[in-house]
């Protein structure tokens, strides 16, 4: 799901004509294909656009439509119930408590992370900016780039973005279930010095929080390392 302006010429209202249509592949093709979800004080959630607005019910909004409602990016206030909406996991997951209850967590170097069927967790020990990708087998890459890809993978924990004043030396991507079988990439990146040196890592390949495989190395700036594995 994707904003796209003007791809409905017949809209009731000329100066908002953003619909929200079924037409990208890839989240990483545009920033219209990339929403900021949060979480309102009632349960609901809202669905801020590229373009500043929030995803909402539009009543009559396009002419000629076979169905009176239709979804738009046209509201400014995320307050309004037509802006807000239930999040419902399918298999019997739910957004709110129910999905967070059903979440299994575990705690490396003192940072709280989900785990799941694949987990490839990053830890290093400096005031340094490092980055972690893992590519699933259908060439889909997790980051903090791209945060999510249509196999499921997430990218759970991001640390230290640009030598951020934070603790954390922790990143963690996971594929919580079903993840798609075959060969995985796993690249770190050593981004920013923020005026420290050579730098070792240790990247954990994990199964259900049970550790698989280690990968070690050490990075200079702007140096990367690469690895693999399988998932069957």
């Amino acid at each position: 799901m994707a904003r796209c302006a003007g791809c409905t010429p017949e809209v009731r209202y000329a100066e908002v004509n953003d619909v929200a249509f079924v037409h990208v592949r890839q989240p990483s093709e545009g920033p219209w294909a990339l929403f900021t979800m949060t979480q309102m004080p009632n349960g609901k959630y809202t669905f801020q656009s590229d373009n500043g607005r929030y995803l909402a019910r539009c009543n009559n909004c396009v002419v000629g439509s076979l169905q009176p409602d239709v979804a738009m990016m046209h509201e400014t206030n995320p307050d309004s119930p037509w802006a807000q909406w239930d999040v419902v996991q399918l298999g019997g997951g739910a957004s709110g408590d129910e999905s967070a209850a059903a979440e299994e967590r575990i705690t490396i170097d003192g940072t709280e992370v989900l785990t799941g069927a694949v987990q490839v967790t990053l830890q290093w020990n400096a005031p340094v900016d490092l980055d972690l990708f893992v590519t699933d087998p259908n060439g889909d890459e997790v980051s903090y780039i791209n945060t999510s890809v249509p196999s499921g993978g997430v990218l759970d924990v991001d640390a230290r973005a640009s030598c951020a004043a934070t603790p954390e030396t922790v990143e963690n991507i996971v594929w919580q279930t079903n993840p798609p079988q075959g060969t995985y990439g796993v690249r770190v990146n050593y981004y920013t010095a923020c005026d420290e040196g050579p730098v070792p890592y240790t990247a954990t390949l994990r199964r259900g929080g049970q550790v698989v495989e280690t990968w070690t190395g050490t990075l200079n700036v702007g140096e990367s390392a690469d690895h693999t594995f399988m998932a069957q």
